[in-house]
C-alpha cells in the first residue's frame, strides 16, 4: 500500500494535505508529480526559516527538529492546501482545468490542475 505524507509547519501550525486535487500522497506521487513540486516549492518558499517537514500516516510517533510528537498533535493544524493552489493559480503558475469524480456516493471530487508556467512546455515562451 505505502506510505501517505502530508507537509506540516511546526511553527504556523499548517499543513499541506494535497486533499482535493487527486493528486495522490505517496512518495512516487509527489516526487513524480509537476503540481505537487509547485505546491511544495511555492510553500517552502513562502516560508524560509520555519521547521517543515514531512510526515508519514503509519508511524503514531513523529521524530521533528529533535522533538517527538504524536500524529495527533497535528490534528489541529490548519490546511493551507487550498489556498497555495489558489496562489499559484493567481500567480499563473497553475490553471484549474476542471474536476473529476473520487467518490460518488460520498459526493468527492479533485481538481485536476495543469502546470501551465513552465518555459520547456511547447507555446510557452517565457526567455
Amino acid at each position: 500500500m505505502g506510505l501517505e505524507f502530508d507537509l506540516i509547519n511546526l511553527d504556523k501550525e499548517e499543513l499541506i494535505s494535497f486533499s482535493g486535487i487527486g493528486i495522490g500522497t505517496k512518495l512516487r506521487e509527489l516526487s513524480g508529480m509537476i503540481v505537487a513540486g509547485n505546491i511544495v516549492n511555492w510553500y517552502l518558499l513562502h516560508n524560509i526559516g520555519d521547521r517543515i517537514s514531512f510526515i508519514n500516516d503509519t508511524d503514531d510517533a513523529q521524530v521533528l527538529f529533535g522533538g517527538t510528537y504524536n500524529i495527533s498533535d497535528f490534528f489541529s493544524f490548519r490546511d493551507v492546501t487550498m489556498r497555495i493552489i489558489d496562489e499559484l493559480v493567481e500567480a499563473e503558475i497553475l490553471q484549474i482545468t476542471g474536476s473529476r469524480i473520487i467518490d460518488e456516493e460520498e459526493d468527492i471530487s479533485a481538481l485536476i490542475l495543469k502546470n501551465i508556467w513552465d518555459p520547456a512546455l511547447t507555446g510557452n515562451n517565457y526567455f
